[in-house]
């Protein structure tokens, strides 16, 4: 549900060329981090729940064994194991790209931010060539 909420394509002329191009803007940061913590909490529950029925599963095994007196031999299958933990992989999954586009949209953020431009400083805080720090004998650029 809260999916549905994030912002769809949207047609917009570009000034320079008079061209419409089509455009999907970022969804909001409130609504992204809510459904990322939904995510995580799912996976999280996921694995829980995983931990418990493989528990309950070996459990129920050992005991039928016991109460046949060796008779019935039981075991765990493991087709069934493996939809737990596959269904855990895929939340799992879901949550690290939903990390991931957060950390992404404030990277971006953070790079065409126009109010770091006032102090002197690039708008990113990426790798600085000092040209005067340079050593014509080795080639080499010192990186500030």
């Amino acid at each position: 549900m809260l999916i549905s909420t994030f912002p769809g394509w949207e047609t917009t002329t570009d000034p320079d060329t008079g061209w419409d191009v089509d455009v999907k803007p970022f969804p909001s940061r409130p609504i992204s981090q809510l459904a990322l913590s939904a995510a995580a909490l799912a996976s999280l529950f996921c694995a829980v729940s995983a931990l418990w029925q493989h528990t309950s599963a070996a459990s129920a095994a050992t005991m039928l064994e016991a109460s046949a007196l060796g008779v019935v031999k039981a075991t765990i299958g493991p087709i069934a194991t493996s939809f737990v933990w596959i269904s855990f992989a895929l939340l799992a999954t879901g949550s690290a790209a939903s990390l991931m586009m957060l950390a992404t949209i404030f990277v971006l953020d953070k790079l065409t931010d126009p109010s770091d431009e006032d102090d002197g400083h690039p708008p990113a805080a990426g790798l600085n060539i000092s040209l005067e720090n340079f050593n014509s004998t080795a080639r080499q650029f010192t990186f500030s």
